[in-house]
């Protein structure tokens, strides 16, 4: 498990949005509390920035890393994976996440794909929001370049290399803006939590005598589909659904 708790950069990096002298104190004490080796005083301070709505991925990962220490390997996986979508990109996040996956009772295996299903959800899914964004933003420039040279050197529209390259960087646009829209609906509308209880019963409908479909414990990620009063209809990776109490579980 990889922590990198310590280090003046670090703490500047991680209260970019923190303005507040406070949250930076707050921030040294968790920090100070987990190298002494009290990772519940470190969590109970980290979470006083987190519920005053300033956290951000190096809080979260901090966070994640205390109550690993602690035990609580449900609230350790929320926190990893809410790091890691502010940072997908963070080779320490995903190793600490897998790692504490290795924790958890159930192992969900995700239905075989056919191989051209895999490659185009690698090429879907594989960059990261913020690789896509900054992609499309260059590929606009890089057109608008090329359309604003038309101005000063008319003779361009007269030659072919010039006229392939507009096309090519404006096909490769449209093609990074439909990705990145794509990308940004999926991440706005789809809801995944992790299963806070060490232990829940899924139930085939949103009441208490309904039947029991299977139970899931502490740790597991699941999506969220859909909410019914107090019950949320959730779906496993491997297609499995049924409802849960909203109670044993917290949103990432």
């Amino acid at each position: 498990m990889r922590n990198g708790l310590t280090g003046a950069l670090l703490v500047l990096l991680s209260l970019q949005p923190l303005q507040a002298d406070e949250y930076e104190t707050l921030f040294y004490q968790g920090n100070q509390y987990y190298d002494n080796g009290d990772y519940a005083a470190a969590a109970e301070t980290y979470e006083k920035i987190v519920q005053a709505g300033r956290g951000n991925w190096q809080l979260f990962y901090n966070l994640g890393n205390a109550y690993f220490r602690l035990n609580e390997i449900g609230r350790a996986i929320l926190c990893y994976e809410k790091a890691l979508r502010l940072n997908p990109d963070n080779e320490d996040i995903r190793f600490n996440l897998d790692y504490a996956n290795l924790k958890i009772v159930d192992r969900i295996p995700e239905p075989p794909k056919q191989a051209f299903v895999v490659w185009i959800e690698s090429l879907v899914l594989g960059p990261s929001f913020r690789t896509l964004m900054w992609i499309t933003v260059g590929l606009y420039a890089l057109v608008m370049v090329l359309l604003a040279l038309r101005y000063f050197w008319v003779k361009l529209d007269n030659l072919r290399a010039y006229r392939f390259a507009l096309w090519s960087a404006g096909m490769a646009f449209v093609l990074f803006l439909a990705l990145f829209s794509f990308r940004w609906y999926k991440q706005r509308t789809e809801q995944y939590g992790i299963v806070m209880a060490k232990a829940v019963t899924v139930t085939s409908s949103p009441t208490r005598d309904a039947t029991e479909v299977f139970e899931l414990h502490e740790g597991t990620k699941l999506r969220i589909e859909k909410q019914s009063g107090d019950w949320l209809r959730i779906r496993l990776r491997d297609g499995k659904v049924g409802w849960i109490p909203k109670e044993a579980v917290e949103t990432i």
